[in-house]
């Protein structure tokens, strides 16, 4: 008897499931969660919606007064776009704090219309 046991892979850092919940099965139809520094407790997807880390649970988002998408985690209301441009962009990067919404759409939160500006 091998008492040796193979020692499974780590899994990935970046997990990706289908809009459904089903395990991804074909390019296009399948979301990118990747963790949210500033919110270890939350994970952003490339579609611009949260999960909790913790058991996978998608977060409901609501418009603030201004229009923009907020999520609340914990006692905490977070704007969404913000937490997005860090989770795939990294951190606000010095002398551009604030993230843009390049196509003027306030609740498009998915990373590819999000950049880092500056207010000036």
């Amino acid at each position: 008897m091998n008492t040796s046991a193979a020692i499974a892979p780590a899994r990935p850092a970046v997990a990706r499931i289908s809009p459904l919940g089903s395990p991804a099965g074909m390019p296009g139809d399948s979301e990118t969660w990747r963790g949210v520094p500033a919110e270890p407790a939350l994970q952003a997807s490339d579609l611009g919606r949260f999960r909790r880390a913790r058991d996978c649970r998608i977060l409901r988002r609501r418009l603030d007064t201004s229009g923009y998408r907020q999520v609340t985690c914990g006692h905490r209301t977070i704007l969404s776009h913000r937490l997005v441009a860090e989770a795939v962009h990294g951190p606000a990067p010095t002398g551009r704090p604030e993230v843009d919404h390049f196509d003027g759409v306030k609740t498009a939160d998915a990373p590819s219309k999000l950049e880092w500006v500056s207010h000036c």
